[in-house]
């Protein structure tokens, strides 16, 4: 029971773009480089942040009412100043030096207060009879968020290079860490998935260091400005088309007819030369069409698909793999399980892969995907692994978004269990899920998932102990921090859990196990 209960397509209401200012701080000719090339300062967000926790990011924020009127463009330059002392205590104003540290830093312990008043910003200037120096912030253009990400933003770029006199330094809260690198050590980690980046800031690193490598010391501000403000993957409103947290998976969302709180299924292409496409789960013609303008993108780059490739059976997952395979012209790859299922007519050539399975793929940066049979949620379900970087294409073992239904017969919590334990056993670093945001939280993510799965059923347990219990009773007790109209869903895990426990003999049917409407006791 992955697909839609009520057969609907989903319609996404994309989030309004808030106006925001990223700052790209970069310093030139700094021991121990004293060669005139760019060191850029990076920040690292908190882990246990919601969303995009533990990545690495620029400084910068949402405008603020009491920046300005979004339509001024001081506004913006104000938030971005706002935001470079907020989070790096970089005073960017005329006369900085009149300021104590004291001072600086009690304003900054105000402003950071959460639910402080983002007025107390200019406040703290006019009280010291201070401006904010705009000469110093450098427009570089601007990204906006893509439409399936619940919280967006319209990111207008700044490029500010710190003097002898800035010492940036994170304070402990939704940022963890900050440090001054290296933009060609930065886009090395990147292609190695030792860190994850939103794309405005991959596209700026790559820029620096090409920068870099050219020459930075010979330039003008206008030129560099002009390169980080052109290229990278953004559409005529520039939004980022192409969302690759790491270099050669591009996450790909589109819409299925899958569960809620899921709109969008992720599609994910993977490889820098040869690539596959990895669930290509959406049945609508228009979101196919996005899909196979990409791909095309890709070919016409010289790249060379080899496949589509499927997790498991589920309509979300298979809607537009049939579509995806006529229009490359490449065989669709799956477990047996899942192929058997998969509608489509013969001209589309089908190969099984199993556990163990192999994928390399050729190119600048080499990748090679193993298969890991992760059964449980659907027969045939198949993660698959990178090991060079860690990266875990896990379907729907796991999601960012919400829990997995486990549904008998098809479903089985025991298998499950099981699988989601030797996904662990891998120790991957990142987890690209079907559904919701990746994470670099892999094995707590993991560890989540399996602690949530055994605590529903010790609670199911539990209210055995009363008496037997019908399904529909059990569920309303031990899912009460659910609500009600996603009862007929919890139910087929609870029945799954049931089932498990009954095969450790612990609970026991009074009646068809497979009835909703079945009583369970204890034995």
């Amino acid at each position: 029971m992955s697909e839609h209960p009520f057969g609907q397509r989903p319609v996404p209401v994309a989030a309004p773009a808030r106006p925001a200012a990223i700052i790209a701080l970069v310093r030139r000719g700094q021991a121990p480089r004293a060669d005139g090339t760019f060191e850029l300062f990076v920040v690292r967000r908190a882990r246990e942040l919601k969303m995009f926790g533990g990545f690495v990011a620029l400084l910068g924020g949402g405008l603020d009412a009491a920046d300005g009127d979004v339509r001024a463009p001081e506004a913006l330059v104000r938030c971005a100043a706002r935001e470079l002392f907020e989070e790096a205590g970089v005073l960017a104003v005329t006369r900085p030096a009149q300021v104590s540290a004291a001072l600086r830093d009690a304003a900054r312990a105000t402003l950071c207060q959460r639910g402080a008043d983002a007025a107390g910003f200019q406040r703290f200037l006019e009280t010291h009879g201070l401006a904010v120096d705009g000469a110093r912030f450098r427009p570089a253009g601007r990204w906006v968020t893509p439409r399936f990400v619940p919280t967006r933003f319209d990111a207008h770029i700044f490029v500010v290079e710190a003097t002898l006199e800035d010492e940036p330094r994170v304070w402990p809260g939704e940022l963890s860490s900050g440090e001054w690198i290296d933009p060609a050590v930065l886009v090395a980690q990147w292609e190695k998935g030792d860190v994850l980046l939103h794309p405005p800031q991959s596209h700026l690193a790559s820029t620096l260091a090409s920068w870099n490598e050219s020459g930075a010391h010979s330039f003008s501000w206008d030129e560099l400005c002009r390169g980080i403000a052109t290229g990278g993957h953004r559409d005529a409103e520039q939004v980022a088309t192409r969302i690759d947290f790491q270099r050669g998976i591009i996450t790909f969302p589109v819409i299925t007819p899958t569960l809620p709180p899921a709109e969008h299924t992720n599609v994910y292409v993977v490889g820098t030369g040869e690539f596959i496409v990895i669930d290509p789960g959406s049945p609508y013609e228009d979101e196919q069409a996005r899909l196979h303008v990409l791909l095309d993108e890709l070919c016409a780059e010289g790249q060379k698909p080899r496949g589509v490739v499927l997790t498991h059976h589920h309509e979300d997952h298979t809607g537009g793999a049939v579509a995806a395979a006529r229009h490359l012209g490449v065989p669709i790859f799956g477990h047996a399980r899942t192929l058997d299922r998969l509608a489509g007519g013969p001209e589309v050539a089908r190969q099984i892969i199993d556990d163990g399975a192999e994928l390399d793929l050729a190119g600048p940066l080499p990748i090679k995907l193993r298969a890991v049979f992760t059964p449980g949620h659907a027969r045939g379900h198949l993660a698959f692994h990178d090991e060079r970087s860690g990266a875990l294409i896990c379907g729907d073992m796991v999601s960012t978004l919400s829990t997995i239904i486990i549904d008998p017969p098809e479903g089985d919590l025991g298998q499950y269990l099981g699988a989601l334990e030797r996904l662990k056993q891998l120790a991957p670093r990142t987890l690209y899920p079907a559904h919701g945001l990746p994470t670099q939280h892999a094995a707590e993510k993991l560890d989540e998932y399996l602690a949530h799965r055994r605590a529903r059923a010790e609670a199911l347990a539990a209210a055995l102990y009363r008496g037997a219990r019908d399904l529909a009773d059990l569920v309303a007790e031990v899912y009460a921090d659910v609500p009600p109209l996603v009862h007929p869903l919890a139910a087929r895990s609870a029945l799954a859990s049931l089932e498990w426990l009954a095969s450790q003999s612990r609970v026991r049917a009074v009646g068809p196990a497979q009835d909703s409407t079945s009583r369970w006791a204890l034995i």
